[in-house]
């Protein structure tokens, strides 16, 4: 406890974390005293105090609404129907964003138990200006598929403002879920702990429970021959 918030590692990660803040920002960093790499080097300091605070306590604590929110908005895509206690609408869109902070991905990657590598970053970084994307789509025989990438640009990118868009280089995306929607949606049931979720939203969670369980025995058609864009659920 004392080294994660007032320890010599909470005070050198908070310096670290400052410096690669200056550095993907196009800054000058640490005063000028660190190259290139051994920023990417004590960049390891502040990974390490985010690995800490994010155990799997508090990641079940404080991801868990968060992993509720995003299954709300999947299932009331996937069935184009409202459901009480939900935050929103059901969404005719194609798209719904939510802005949150390193720790909120590093929340959800140990409630779904997940991996990414993105470059020039370390495994499981929640890197500057990152985007954890959820994609729903549909095939024509009507399954639901969830596809969960975590994108964002290289150091080098960022700290030069390189453009994403051809003839640019891309950002990088780590593939970390790809199953069939009722899967995702029995993995987040699972693990979120519905006590640590705020009303309304417990309501809404509640009736998906109920909705599963009474789905219990039912068999899903197994084959897909297509897939279409059907929701974008992204956060970073």
């Amino acid at each position: 406890w004392e080294g994660m918030y007032s320890g010599p590692l909470s005070i050198a990660a908070h310096f670290a974390e400052t410096f690669l803040l200056q550095a993907s920002s196009g800054l000058r960093f640490a005063w000028g005293k660190l190259s290139f790499d051994e920023l990417r080097q004590i960049a390891r300091l502040h990974e390490a105090v985010m690995w800490l605070g994010s155990n799997r306590n508090i990641s079940v604590s404080r991801g868990s609404p968060m992993l509720a929110y995003i299954l709300v908005t999947l299932e009331q895509a996937a069935t184009g129907k409202r459901i009480f206690g939900a935050p929103h609408y059901a969404s005719t869109g194609t798209l719904s964003a939510v802005f949150g902070h390193d720790f909120n991905l590093q929340y959800l990657r140990r409630l779904l138990d997940v991996n990414w590598l993105i470059d020039s970053f370390a495994l499981d970084s929640a890197s500057t200006g990152a985007v954890m994307r959820f994609e729903l789509t549909r095939s024509f025989l009507g399954e639901l598929h969830v596809k969960g990438e975590l994108i964002s640009a290289s150091l080098d990118q960022q700290r030069n403002a390189a453009p994403l868009l051809p003839p640019g280089q891309p950002p990088g995306v780590a593939l970390f879920l790809d199953m069939p929607y009722s899967q995702f949606r029995q993995t987040a049931l699972n693990r979120i702990e519905q006590r640590c979720v705020p009303q309304p939203l417990r309501t809404a969670l509640q009736s998906i429970r109920k909705a599963v369980q009474a789905e219990v025995g039912k068999e899903p058609f197994a084959v897909r021959l297509a897939r279409f864009p059907w929701l974008f659920l992204s956060m970073g």
